[in-house]
């Protein structure tokens, strides 16, 4: 496998082990549905950390799992709201 692919999938999935940790630490009900759908998400939001590398192409291979984990961490809405605001300037 080669490095790119094993960062992408990397980044997937710490997304999604963000996305189920903060689902567990709620107070909402748990239901199968909930934590694949949330697992999905917040893997894709890990994934978009990749892009990090084309604004940066610097960036290490740990700033990038960073930047995966800020975004798996803030969620969708508060990521979409962040892009609308950016966007808006």
């Amino acid at each position: 496998m080669n490095p790119e692919t094993k960062l992408a999938l990397s980044l997937a999935s710490i997304g999604a082990v963000v996305g189920i940790g903060k689902l567990l630490a709620s107070t909402e009900k748990i239901t199968v549905r909930i934590v694949a759908a949330r697992a999905i998400i917040s893997g894709a939001l890990g994934l978009c950390a990749a892009a990090a590398s084309l604004m940066f192409p610097n960036i290490s291979t740990n700033a990038t799992i960073g930047v995966a984990c800020v975004l798996s961490s803030l969620g969708s809405s508060a990521v979409e709201s962040v892009f609308q605001k950016w966007l808006s300037k």
